[in-house]
């Protein structure tokens, strides 16, 4: 494949991405969450968020049926089709599955979608010490926080598709420091990789600018600074931003960075303040993720660091990456500028701007 040709796939992956997640949130960790609360009776809460007409259509596959057309009576089609949904959840305590009751609580409602919540409840037998997990319905990832409240800190367990947890250890005491931050290392970078799409563009962005690595280290740096002092703040409730602002001014910044890659080939100061400035955002964006995990009571700090380090993980592995896909078209600097910098920076911005819109709508 010649330069050209290169530059036009890199270009058409970038908008195919792009405009393929453009109705996910920002920041979203999965189309799903599952907070699972465990009392110390053995008491089982699960609260799952849901669409419900996106999920009425998984449950009509699930039964082998044709998914109905869209209509107003999503939540009366849930409540009829309870026992299939009970039927795709597989709670087992010591290998034995724990009955589960359906319940259903509305919730607001946007102009993309609506929002609801399922509540499953049970009862594990006096003793148990674990238990495992399935959700049949899900198609991506999604984390199940399980809650163990004035016993032990949240754990926060990652889980793919329809697949079965681990053994999911209930603690009598608070995990090790080591423990915890070794988990949330692990959700910053899943955050980035790959979860984070706005993110990856972002960074691209500085990556397209100046591919050499002091001009891109200066930019990393800058936004690295800026993110950690807002994800840092806001994680410890000293600042809090609508996610309803925040979201669209994150999809804004990518559109114009992306921009100036195209008007402004070289790295200056005005760039750098660009950067810092919109690495604010992307924080606040970062700790809207890291409220929907939680933070352990007892680890709070140690958790928040170790996040941000993943999430650092994360950004430098897209890095090299795109240093190793460029290797060979970094040659021919003015060929690779017109044929690759120019057209994704053109993709990108418009992926930035139809986010921007859609997020604006859907607040």
């Amino acid at each position: 494949m010649n330069l050209r040709g290169a530059a036009l796939a890199v270009a058409l992956l970038l908008t195919v991405s792009g405009v393929g997640s453009a109705r996910l949130a920002a920041h979203d960790m999965g189309t799903t969450r599952v907070d699972l609360r465990v009392g110390a009776d053995g008491a089982v809460r699960a609260e799952i968020l849901v669409d419900p007409e996106a999920l009425v259509r998984r449950l009509d596959l699930a039964a082998g049926r044709l998914p109905a057309a869209g209509g107003t009576n999503e939540v009366a089609r849930l409540l009829a089709a309870r026992e299939t949904f009970v039927a795709s959840v597989d709670l087992r305590a010591a290998g034995q599955p724990v009955p589960l009751s359906f319940s259903y609580a509305a919730g607001p409602t946007t102009a993309s979608a609506m929002t609801g919540t399922v509540v499953l409840t049970g009862q594990m037998p006096a003793g148990t010490r674990a238990f495992t997990w399935r959700y049949r319905l899900p198609l991506g990832s999604y984390a199940l926080r399980v809650l163990q409240p004035g016993i032990a800190p949240e754990q926060v367990i990652w889980l793919v598709g329809d697949r079965t947890s681990d053994p999911v250890v209930l603690a009598a005491d608070a995990p090790a420091v080591a423990a915890v931050a070794a988990q949330y290392v692990v959700l910053g970078t899943l955050h980035i990789v790959p979860r984070g799409l706005d993110h990856i563009l972002f960074v691209l962005c500085l990556f397209l600018l100046s591919p050499s690595w002091r001009a891109l280290l200066t930019q990393v740096s800058a936004f690295t600074a800026a993110h950690s002092v807002t994800l840092g703040a806001s994680a410890l409730g000293l600042i809090h931003a609508p996610p309803g602002l925040v979201e669209p001014l994150i999809a804004a910044s990518i559109a114009w960075v992306a921009l100036e890659n195209v008007w402004r080939p070289r790295l200056s100061k005005a760039r750098l303040a660009v950067v810092f400035l919109f690495g604010l955002l992307h924080g606040l964006g970062f700790a809207g993720v890291l409220a929907e995990l939680g933070l352990p009571a007892a680890a709070r700090v140690p958790a928040l660091l170790a996040f941000n380090v993943g999430v650092e993980i994360g950004q430098l592995s897209v890095l090299a990456v795109a240093f190793a896909a460029t290797a060979v078209l970094l040659r021919h600097p003015a060929r690779y500028r017109r044929w690759v910098v120019v057209p994704a920076s053109c993709a990108i911005a418009c992926v930035g701007v139809y986010w921007t819109v859609a997020r604006l709508i859907a607040a």
